[in-house]
Order: C-alpha cells, then structure tokens, then sequence
C-alpha cells in the first residue's frame, strides 16, 4: 500500500551485532530505513537475491557437508 510509505530517515544502528538483540535499537515503525524509493521492480531483485542466497546457504549446509 504506497499510501502507508513513510520518508523516514535510516536507523541508528552500531557496526557490531548485539546480541541479545535489544529492541529499542528497531525504529517504532520497524523498517531500518526509508522505503520512499521502492519500487515492485526493486522488490522483486530483492526477493530473488535473498531467496537464492537463502537456499544456497541451506543447500551448503545440509548437502553439501556443511559443519553439523
């Protein structure tokens, strides 16, 4: 629903993990930064990137004898 997109400026968070994670470093909306300049098409090579790393990732630790 573009009609919800909020121009935010991107989150403030350390160049480290922190863990446990501590929620008050998550912005009130959640997102991390702005999404003002989305696009289906940006989404999409988004979706496509992540799912492929995902299963790579997935496919090397399970099949092709990744640390247990």
């Amino acid at each position: 629903d573009a009609g919800r997109i909020a121009d935010l400026p991107p989150a403030r968070l350390p160049n480290y993990d922190v863990l446990p994670v501590r929620p008050e470093l998550t912005p009130e909306s959640g997102c991390l930064s702005s999404d003002a300049q989305a696009t289906a098409d940006k989404g999409g090579i988004l979706l496509k990137r992540a799912s492929a790393g995902m299963a790579a990732a997935l496919e090397h630790e399970f099949l092709g004898g990744g640390p247990r």
